[in-house]
């Protein structure tokens, strides 16, 4: 099945900072990531931007635009060389007609990311501390992109401070703080060459429960 998925649409490739989709564009396609990392990004007014997931390789990107026929509402980005293959919506929708376990998966895939969503929007409204919303993003991003050293585990994203506060619904100001708090306890080391977790127990605690799902 895996195979027949990796020979539809075209393969492309984009470097570092090229689009795969851009915003407010209408299109009828669907991304299917093989391989690098991409930044799920919004522009909102006044010309900021912010980060709301990143993808990767197996992963499924812009299908929002084409499922409701909608314009795209977010940017898909390429943070390290990344190959996808652009595949039309219309065989998109055929190939999950002639082998229906796939149509099953995407469904799974749009429910895990509503619930993704919501969990943010309850991390919010129950107005979670800083600490506990940071650790709980940087759980989930170790345990996705983490790629194990020696001595710990690297990010394989590079992400930036303002980034890390966009995923995790809080201003720049108190995550810079949160990841100074736990770079003092030895739990991460943050440098220019990205984020490394040194004390999973220690983030897994301070994410209280991280594995707790409130949906």
């Amino acid at each position: 099945m895996r195979d027949r998925a990796l020979r539809l649409g075209t393969e492309r490739l984009r470097v570092p900072g090229e689009c795969l989709v851009r915003q407010g564009e209408v299109g009828g396609e669907v991304i299917l990531l093989t391989s690098g990392h991409a930044k799920v990004e919004v522009d909102l007014a006044r010309g900021k931007t912010v980060l709301i997931a990143i993808r990767t390789g197996g992963d499924l990107v812009g299908e929002m635009g084409p499922l409701e026929v909608k314009p795209r509402s977010a940017s898909v980005r390429a943070c390290a060389p990344t190959r996808f293959r652009t595949i039309a919506w219309e065989e998109w929708e055929r190939f999950q007609r002639d082998h229906p376990p796939v149509a099953i998966e995407f469904g799974r895939m749009l429910s895990a990311r509503l619930r993704w969503a919501n969990e943010r929007r309850l991390d919010a409204a129950n107005s979670r501390r800083v600490s506990v919303r940071v650790a709980r993003i940087l759980g989930e991003l170790y345990a996705i992109h983490g790629r194990p050293l020696e001595v710990g585990v690297q990010l394989a994203v590079a992400l930036t401070q303002r980034e890390l506060a966009s995923l995790a619904g809080v201003s720049l100001s108190a995550a810079e703080s949160e990841l100074r708090d736990l770079e003092n306890g030895r739990i991460i080391r943050w440098g220019y060459r990205g984020c490394v977790l040194l004390d999973e127990p220690a983030l897994r605690q301070r994410a209280e429960n991280l594995d707790e799902n409130p949906c």
